[in-house]
Formats: C-alpha cells, structure tokens, sequence
C-alpha cells in the first residue's frame, strides 16, 4: 500500500483544477492511468501492492479547458507485510497436536486467503510445506512421532504474494502424556453468521465451539474489518453470550468479522469471517396531514342511542393519529359531538325515530384529514306500554270487588296457575286492585251460657271463618267452644242439699 499527496496548481487568476488524472508504472513497465478523474481530492492511497516492487507516479490537473503537464514523478517501494504471530503448539496426543497464532497484524490492504505450515529442521533448513485451505488461525497435525522434537513456522497467503517474514518457529516434543488432563485454548466458535443489519447496525451470533479445551468458556474476542486490517472491537466480551451488536456503524459499508473463544487458557483460533454490506441511510420521512378515515358505520340501537365505529386512515401520514372528531347532523348542520383516539362511540340522548348523519376526521401532527364517507342511522320509535287489562277481554269484571279474585287466588290452585299463566310479570293485587281489610271481630266470650251450635251457625259464613281460622291457628272449632256445663252435680267432699253443694261434717 502506498499513499500519494499533492498540491493543486496555482491558478493565476485563472479556472481552478476541477480534477487530477494519476498515471502509475511499476519498474519495469510504462504508463498507465489508474485514477482517470480523481475529482477535487489531491491525495490518493494505492493498494494491493507487491512487496519489494518499485512504483513510479505522476499527476495531471484538469478543468474545463484541458490537462496541464505532468507532475513531477515520485517513487517508492511499499512497506512489507508482519508476520503471523504467537504461534504455540498444544499435544493433543501421543500422535497429534494443534497449532495456534495470531493473523497478522498488517497486510496491506491485502485480503487473507490461507496459511501454510513449514515444518524446519533443527537448524531452521525447510523440509515440506502443507497449506491449510482457509483463513483459520489453527490447524491440526496429525501421524506425528512421539519423542521426536518437531520445528514448524507459518506464513499468510494473500490476495496478492504471501505475508513476509515468515513467523517464529515453534519447537515442541510429543510424549506419551501428551493431551492427557491438558487444559488448553478453545477451539473457534462456530457458525458465526450476521442476523440482521441496517445503516448502522450489525447483528452478529455464533455457536460454542466444539472443544471448550477442557476449561469452561469465559468470553469471545470480536474484530472486525472495514478498510483494511483487523481492529478488535470486543477483546474479552465477559460472557457467554453467543451474540453481539456492532452499532454506529457507517451507511453503504462492508464489514467483515471474526469471533474467538476465551478460556481460562487464553484466546483460541477464530471463526470463519462473515461479511455484510450496511443499509443506505434512510430517507427522512416526508409527514403530511393523514387521509381520512374509512369504512364509518351508524347503527341505532334504541330509541335514544346510535352506535358508530370506523377504520383507521390507509395513510397516517407518516406521524402519529392524535384525535378523530366526529360530527352530527339531525337536520340543523353538523356539529362537533367528540374528539378522542378510540375509533368507536356511542352517541346517546337522541329523539326518538329521528335520522342522525355523521362523519369523522382524522388528525396527526401535521393537520386534518378531509372527512370520511357519511353515514346515517334512524332512531327507533318508542312503543306504547302494554295495559295487561287487555290481556283477557272481560278479566276483572268491574262487578266484583277485590276480595272475590284473592280469596279465589288464595284457594283455587287451578285459578290460580291459570292467572299467573296469563299474568306472569304481575301479583294478584296489580290487575284486580288491592281488597278491603276484614272487619275486626272481637273475641268471643265462651261462657258456659255458649252453644256450640250457635258458632257452627257463625263459622259456616265465610269471613267468620277465615277471621276464625286466622284467629285460633288451625284449632278445631270444638276445642274452642265447650259443652255447657251439667248441674247437679257437687265435687268431691259436698253434697247437694236443696239445689246447694255443702260441705260434709262428720
């Protein structure tokens, strides 16, 4: 990568530059245009770049009257790529054991495409070398000796060349233990995948790695990429949550990213990257008065009350509904009968049988709709109340008092069902009218001078009865009156002498 400046020409009171043409050769070669109209903007960066290739430069202004003369040139070489770093190796068994390292720090502007592994021998003189096929930052070796001392290094292939220099070698000698009750660095979390994105936002979740390295997971390390190298956002996230926010993102831009776990150990190798391409910023919503509401509906469901509802606007005009006012109109104009936000209301203390027309506006932030459709709705016509005394033609005959229907309401049981079949909803009293109080009897005196055939006479009579019944609580008329009393006879200890009960003296 190399970055390029200039100054714009001096104009001599006459047109400014209005754009600059960036012509580049490399040692060897002739010119060629990289940038045809690099606009306003007098400085350039130049990437995907070989190392230890010399790059040549010069520089045109344009307006609109032509090119000027080149430039002077410049030339430069770019800077070297780092290496990989803290390569580590972990036995994980007799046979086999894991490679881990860090990417590495600067490429470039260069894209990581694989690594591959150099195995050394122990005077750093290179044997073989295997490329692992991915951007990963662990690989694992297998049909290794044990006891035997093993030497290898790694190197990034980029898009363009490979990453130079190579890391540090690392030396290590599997044993018979080796992977026995060995707590180590995590395995790379998986399925690292973006759930969602907007202008400034990404969503990112993952799965747990595979091997926890024989230690519980403590956290994730998250980078990220936009332009360039990898900058770590999150070095320890603390938790075991498996997804992360990346906010204050900018609109219309690439980011890459790339998860690691984090044991008690350390950090394991990443996951494998994911990319999303931020939203474009969203336009500013353009608020307008709402459409009007739809679909209103009146209804009566009395004689005093309509009951009205309707849809909201098909268009709210992109700000919130504040109120809906509804009007009437009963033949004078319409008036204003509510204002609120509920789509239904029930307009109540109408005139009976009378047409009622409504309408309704909706109203946000910004002002009223027109209004909606009318809609109509007559108030029903109260009907007259019934006079049961019309239920049965003839009942009550107006000649006979009261006292004759209750008593016979009171006695009959087949008069009585047939009434409260007729009349369910009424007493007695309310059709035939309330009877006249019994006459007050005084009690009579039974003295020995009664004749129980002169009460049988009285309680044949109807009201005496019912006054008697009423009186003596179900008694039996002869336990109330009692025979008239025998003469001639004295008690115990007297005698009659002449019509007189005396003592008797012995």
């Amino acid at each position: 990568m190399l970055h390029i400046s200039w100054e714009e020409p001096t104009a001599n009171d006459g047109p400014k530059a209005t754009g600059y043409r960036i012509d580049y050769k490399t040692r060897d070669g002739d010119y060629t245009t990289l940038i045809d109209d690099n606009g306003q903007k007098t400085s350039y960066t130049h990437t995907a770049l070989s190392s230890g290739e010399t790059y040549s430069y010069k520089i045109y202004a344009k307006n609109q009257h032509g090119e000027s003369r080149a430039s002077n040139i410049v030339s430069e070489k770019p800077a070297g790529t780092q290496s990989p770093v803290k390569l580590t190796a972990t036995g994980l068994s007799p046979t086999s054991a894991r490679l881990d390292w860090f990417a590495p720090s600067d490429t470039v502007g260069l894209k990581i495409v694989s690594y591959s592994i150099e195995r050394l021998t122990s005077n750093n003189v290179f044997l073989d070398a295997e490329k692992t096929g991915s951007s990963d930052t662990s690989s694992i070796l297998n049909n290794l000796e044990t006891d035997k001392e093993y030497r290898f290094r790694v190197f990034a292939h980029l898009t363009q060349g490979v990453s130079s220099p190579k890391s540090e070698p690392v030396v290590f000698t599997l044993t018979e233990d080796s992977g026995k009750n060995v707590e180590r660095s995590p395995e790379s979390p998986g399925s690292l995948q973006v759930t969602s994105s907007s202008h400034d936002q990404v969503s990112l979740t993952w799965n747990e790695p595979s091997n926890n390295g024989g230690t519980p997971i403590t956290g994730y390390r998250i980078d990220v990429r936009s332009d360039g190298n990898y900058e770590t956002i999150e070095a320890d996230t603390g938790s075991t949550s498996r997804s992360y926010t990346h906010t204050d993102r900018v609109a219309e831009t690439e980011y890459t990213y790339r998860v690691y776990a984090i044991n008690k150990i350390g950090s394991g190798p990443p996951t494998t990257e994911v990319s999303v391409t931020t939203a474009a910023e969203p336009e500013e919503p353009v608020l307008a008065a709402p459409s009007s509401p739809r679909n209103l509906e009146a209804s009566a469901s009395s004689s005093d009350r309509i009951d009205l509802k309707w849809v909201e606007p098909a268009d709210d005009g992109g700000a919130r509904i504040s109120e809906y006012r509804l009007e009437a109109d009963s033949g004078d104009g319409f008036e204003r009968i509510s204002g609120g936000r509920s789509t239904t209301y029930a307009h109540m203390g109408l005139e009976q049988d009378t047409k009622y027309t409504y309408r309704v506006y909706a109203t946000n932030s910004e002002g009223t709709s027109s209004p909606s459709v009318a809609a109509s709705a007559t108030t029903e016509e109260e009907e007259e109340p019934e006079d049961p005394l019309l239920r049965v033609p003839g009942f009550p005959d107006p000649d006979r008092d009261a006292r004759y229907y209750v008593d016979r309401y009171e006695n009959e049981p087949e008069y009585k069902a047939w009434f409260d079949s007729n009349f369910p909803e009424y007493a007695i009293e309310e059709i035939v009218g309330t009877p006249e109080e019994l006459p007050e009897e005084e009690e009579p005196e039974l003295t020995t001078e009664s004749r129980l055939e002169y009460y049988n006479d009285r309680y044949s009579e109807s009201v005496y009865k019912r006054w008697f019944d009423s009186y003596f609580g179900g008694r039996a008329l002869e336990d109330v009156v009692p025979d008239e009393p025998s003469f001639g006879t004295c008690g115990e200890g007297t005698e009659l002498t002449d019509g007189i009960c005396q003592i008797i003296i012995e």
